[in-house]
């Protein structure tokens, strides 16, 4: 007989509410994704902006639902910082996960990046290739006429962008 995996299920709480884009579920309490979540199956969640980040305060709040900690992100700007720099900056989050019995980090890099920015991502109109932190490969894209929006400094195109640029450009 084989043995069984072993294997637990969390979810961040973005399900519930966006830490990018705080308007969507911004009055979804923290005390109803875990309630929900725990009454739905999930075995614990990933850190979202709600959470206390107090070890002690967080620990309670997991076990008042019977959770356990999954995860949580780092914002990271290692492009922008020395490693010495990163390491410190991430230090405490990691303490934080460590304590709680969290053992992933979610390492997303964001240096440059246009979250929380007060214009929108995409206005309808073309950004210029320097406009807002747009990087080379963004850059790129457009000077092979294909459009691109940008997320986090990385060009973003649509199927239809690039099939439309290959027709456009084709010698076929």
């Amino acid at each position: 007989m084989t043995e069984a995996f072993k294997v637990k299920i969390g979810i961040n709480p973005i399900s519930w509410s966006n830490d990018d884009l705080p308007s969507l579920g911004g009055e979804t309490p923290l005390e109803v994704a875990l309630s929900e979540g725990k009454a739905i199956g999930y075995q614990g969640f990933e850190l979202g902006n709600k959470f206390p980040r107090e070890s002690k305060a967080l620990a309670a709040v997991l076990a008042a639902h019977g959770l356990e900690l999954v995860s949580g992100w780092h914002s990271g700007r290692l492009a922008r910082r020395s490693v010495a720099e990163e390491i410190a900056a991430v230090a405490p989050h990691l303490e934080l996960l460590a304590e709680n019995g969290a053992t992933v980090m979610v390492y997303g890099e964001v240096a440059d990046g246009i979250q929380g920015a007060p214009q929108p991502l995409y206005s309808g109109r073309a950004l210029s290739p320097t406009s807002r932190g747009a990087s080379t490969p963004t850059a790129s894209v457009r000077s092979r006429g294909t459009r691109s929006r940008t997320a986090c400094g990385l060009p973003i195109t649509t199927t239809w962008e690039r099939t439309s640029s290959r027709r456009r450009t084709s010698t076929a």
